[in-house]
């Protein structure tokens, strides 16, 4: 959200050194994966949905920076405060859901790259 808000705004992202890894789910994924289950009918079991590939920061913001102009900047004491502490990896490792066919067609880049073109060109023609 705050790398779409500073493009929107032209402003700096400030991040710090630290790498994470995250996995952003496409709407189309997370829709085969409830069709999935609700084609299986009565079933009592929870599957953890996952994206193609997950993504790390600095992969996001260099591809970013390189194609949506994104300008961001590394400051070694930045902080950020988050409920229930800093996750490296945040993202579920278990493939139980291919048990019912669930096969996800996008990366977590590809999630992210077909969203913010979405809600950059949404804003461009709001603002038309």
């Amino acid at each position: 959200n705050e790398v779409v808000a500073c493009l929107q705004n032209r402003a700096e992202f400030v991040t710090g050194p630290g790498n994470m890894i995250r996995d952003y789910v496409h709407p189309r994924d997370l829709a085969a994966l409830v069709s999935l289950c609700i084609a299986k009918g009565a079933l009592n079991e929870g599957y953890d949905v996952y994206s193609r590939k997950p993504a790390a920061k600095f992969e996001i913001l260099d591809y970013f920076r390189k194609h949506f102009g994104l300008k961001y900047r590394v400051e070694e004491n930045f902080q950020i405060a988050t409920a229930t502490g800093p996750k490296d990896h945040y993202y579920s490792l278990s493939r139980k859901a291919e048990g019912i066919g669930y096969r996800p067609q996008y990366s977590s880049l590809d999630t992210l790259i077909e969203e913010t073109q979405s809600i950059l060109e949404a804003k461009v023609l709001k603002n038309d």
